[in-house]
């Protein structure tokens, strides 16, 4: 219990901060235990919801803001899997912008779309 206390008020504070600021490590780091990736072949058999679609954006957008990553991109995107209260994604792909992203105001940038998924963990954990 006191770990999902810890980890919501990270989200509040990090929501609080600014779309831009990266997602802290040890966030990160429960995030990537809580919120798995599976592919459609792992989903067979194991009972889970699709919650709804989600996309996460890495981005440089300053001359001083680090180069975007899939990294960064995939913790932003665990952390709105796990915000609309999933546990894990599927249908993953990201891609990388091939030109200035006006709308989002990024000179390059990293996008990541999925599905967020609740997974019945009780019954088997199969993920890839």
């Amino acid at each position: 219990m006191n770990r999902l206390i810890v980890l919501i008020s990270s989200l509040l504070i990090s929501a609080c901060a600014g779309l831009l600021q990266p997602v802290d490590e040890p966030t990160a780091e429960q995030l990537r235990e809580d919120v798995l990736v599976y592919t459609s072949s792992a989903l067979e058999g194991i009972t889970h919801k699709r919650i709804q679609s989600v996309k996460a954006i890495s981005c440089r957008n300053e001359v001083w803001d680090p180069d975007p990553s899939e990294d960064d991109a995939m913790n932003r995107l665990r952390e709105k899997v796990f915000s609309v209260g999933g546990n894990g994604i599927a249908d993953l792909r990201c891609e990388v912008a091939k030109e200035t992203n006006y709308r989002s105001k990024c000179w390059t940038s990293i996008t990541c779309y999925a599905t967020a998924i609740k997974v019945d963990r009780k019954v088997s954990i199969k993920s890839e």
